[in-house]
């Protein structure tokens, strides 16, 4: 009985032994398990990080093209603004000239033919002569004019 009692506190000795190696040996699976979990955490995150960070830089890049894009369009646009004013202004310009024109080309024509009517007038009243010194007839006087 001693021996058996003897031979139990051993078996209970190693079972206790043993057990406490497995708890020893799962507590330390599952602080190494953690400590991986904890690490992939730690590099899931920091991929995160750089993708945002990428990402970011992307779109502010992105946004500065944009930016440049919309700086030289409206600078086109203000061009083409200028250039419809000044082609506005040379036909106001043109239409002025023109009309400018119309009234010298009215006033000369005016004259001219009040100078005509002027001068009819004055034939009308004034008798022709020839080279000679004679008076001429009317007949003689249309007959040189046609």
């Amino acid at each position: 009985m001693i021996g058996y009692l003897i031979r139990k506190n051993i078996a209970e000795a190693k079972i206790t032994s043993a057990e406490e190696a497995a708890n020893k040996i799962i507590e330390d699976a599952e602080k190494q398990a953690e400590a991986q979990k904890r690490e992939a955490l730690l590099e899931a995150k920091e991929d995160i990080h750089k993708q945002r960070n990428e990402l970011e830089q992307e779109s502010r890049e992105r946004r500065a093209e944009f930016q440049r894009y919309e700086r030289r369009l409206e600078q086109k646009e203000e061009s083409l603004n200028k250039q419809q004013k000044k082609i506005e202004q040379k036909e106001k310009d043109l239409q002025q000239k023109d009309q400018q024109l119309k009234e010298k080309e009215n006033n000369f024509f005016n004259r001219i033919f009040t100078t005509i009517g002027d001068s009819l007038i004055f034939n009308q009243n004034i008798v022709m002569y020839n080279l000679e010194g004679e008076k001429m007839e009317e007949d003689k006087l249309i007959s040189i004019y046609n």
